[in-house]
């Protein structure tokens, strides 16, 4: 395999690793050989090289059931107050929605104020 690819496949794997919790690691560990988690991590992986590309705009865009399945899991799970189990899951969810709803819709649901807040802050942060 390309050099490349196996160092970027270990970059996704290891970064997949750390976000787990100390115990969600051992019952991993427990249940799969490091073979069979390679494994499926190598899925998650090719899929998030294979998935579309989403360029949000302001204006809302059409979607088809091929994105669909790429940015939306087929079921919906939720677990400590989060709906969907992993932060990555829940950014698609959003990004696939603000693709659809466009970006002023999605706007027009948060208060001015949070708006306002969000983006002084920001400013702050990128002039320090």
């Amino acid at each position: 395999m390309d050099p490349k690819f196996l160092a970027e496949f270990e970059g996704f794997y290891q970064k997949g690793i750390s976000q787990w919790d100390e115990d969600m690691v051992k019952r991993m560990r427990v249940t799969y050989t490091e073979e069979q988690l390679r494994e499926i991590f190598m899925y998650d992986f090719q899929r998030e090289k294979n998935k579309p590309k989403l360029e949000i705009k302001l204006e809302p865009q059409a979607i088809n059931y091929d994105v669909v399945e790429y940015y939306l899991p087929e079921k919906w799970e939720m677990d400590n107050g989060f709906l969907l189990l992993s932060e990555r899951d829940r950014y698609d969810a959003w990004k696939i929605l603000t693709y659809n709803f466009g970006l002023n819709k999605m706007l027009d649901t948060l208060p001015c104020e949070l708006i306002e807040e969000y983006l002084q802050k920001r400013l702050r942060n990128e002039h320090e």
